[in-house]
């Protein structure tokens, strides 16, 4: 399990790895900042209308024990859904006058953070089927996959547009090669014939409907805080939060990683009805969610200046350490939401799985109203405290979601 745990989070290193290293790359253009702000505010767009559509299908079929939702169903799905979600997204940009001679590279990108999704959905399945170290190996070829062609175009004198259409091409290939021919593979291994037919898969998702719009509101919940960074300050200050998210990525799929065998631990617990043991993985999986988060606030304290020019060159830095702080303060509680979540949906205690996001969402907007009206010219920092103020709101929901399940079995 320690191997499989590490070769998952060396493919979500590498991958993050990968995806700083395009943001660095945007960093350094000309108008490379407002670049990554349009690109962080299609991000914004994007992810809410897919994950509406997505029905929450990764965790769904990580706990499907009776195996009756359909992954070939679910990938066509996801698919339909994620090509949806882009043309709105795209649509959305040029009405509102935020895409320009840059459109193709903003669109390309975006292109290929979508395929992630499809990835999202395989991971579901190789988490039912305990194959988890597919997972980390899907990261390492997607992440090789995008950056590799875009950085070799583009240093060979290549349009940074055609190098972006470029690294989602072979993303795409990625995709196919190291998700979709390996599900193919594993089914028949299993002699998993399936029922491929959407109507069939919904109606398998009928139980857990509740539960399948939570990564909506999830999405909904994170993006909240870029669309209201781009409400009150502008596509630059946007573009300096996206950089500083950016860096902060790793810490999330730090989690992320360490949460892959988190779920399936919980879910037997909860089949076996073991209360201490379920309490004890709770009070593990909360520390695993802290302590990254909590390291990322500190090294955005303490990280040199120089190495921020180093790193990002003629970027504002004063405005980017500003960002820094902010990300790492409202992000302090994330871990330990996304943990205590988990737990929640393992328990079946889907309201509150549900109501968790969605009051993280409007408290924050709510918050942020009041102290707007009072007072207009908000600071950064300010922010940041409303947002992880919201964190804490969910977390009490998913706590209180526990409390009913485990109170029952006292």
């Amino acid at each position: 399990m320690k191997s499989t745990s590490l070769q998952i989070i060396g493919g979500q290193a590498l991958w993050a790895l990968t995806q700083a290293l395009v943001i660095l790359l945007l960093a350094r253009q000309a108008g490379g900042v407002e670049l990554i702000g349009t690109f962080t505010l299609a991000l914004a767009i994007f992810t809410p209308l897919c994950l509406v559509g997505g029905l929450n299908l990764r965790n769904l079929i990580a706990i499907d024990e009776g195996k009756r939702i359909d992954i070939a169903a679910a990938l066509i799905l996801r698919a339909i859904v994620v090509v949806v979600a882009l043309a709105i997204t795209v649509v959305a940009l040029q009405c509102t006058g935020n895409l320009n001679s840059q459109w193709l590279i903003v669109v390309a990108l975006l292109a290929t953070r979508a395929l992630d999704h499809v990835s999202d959905v395989a991971a579901g399945f190789y988490q039912n089927n305990n194959r988890l170290g597919k997972i980390g190996t899907s990261f390492f070829a997607r992440g090789c996959a995008s950056f590799l062609p875009l950085i070799a175009i583009w240093s060979l004198g290549g349009g940074l547009g055609w190098a972006a259409v470029a690294s989602f091409l072979t993303t795409l290939a990625a995709v196919i090669v190291f998700d979709l021919i390996s599900i193919r593979k594993i089914k028949e291994i299993n002699k998993d014939k399936g029922n491929p037919k959407i109507g069939v898969l919904f109606k398998a998702l009928m139980p857990s409907l509740s539960a399948s719009l939570f990564p909506f509101f999830d999405s909904l919940h994170s993006n909240s805080l870029r669309y209201v960074v781009f409400f009150l300050f502008s596509s630059s200050v946007l573009g300096l939060v996206g950089i500083a998210q950016t860096l902060f990525a790793p810490v999330q799929l730090l989690i992320s990683a360490l949460g892959y065998s988190y779920l399936p631990k919980m879910r037997m617990l909860v089949k076996a009805g073991d209360r201490d043991k379920i309490i004890s993985l709770v009070r593990e999986g909360s520390l695993q969610g802290l302590l990254p988060t909590a390291a990322f606030l500190i090294l955005s304290l303490i990280v040199p200046e120089s190495l921020l020019r180093v790193a990002f060159g003629s970027v504002d830095l004063n405005g980017l350490r500003e960002a820094l702080y902010m990300v790492s303060i409202a992000m302090l509680f994330f871990g330990v939401t996304g943990y205590l979540a988990q737990s929640v949906l393992a328990m079946r205690q889907e309201r509150y799985y549900l109501l968790s996001p969605l009051i993280g969402s409007l408290s924050f907007f709510a918050l942020t109203a009041v102290f707007y009206s009072f007072e207009p010219k908000i600071e950064l920092i300010f922010v940041g405290i409303l947002f992880a103020s919201s964190f804490f709101s969910r977390m009490v929901c998913n706590l209180m979601g526990l409390n009913s399940k485990l109170g029952s079995q006292a």
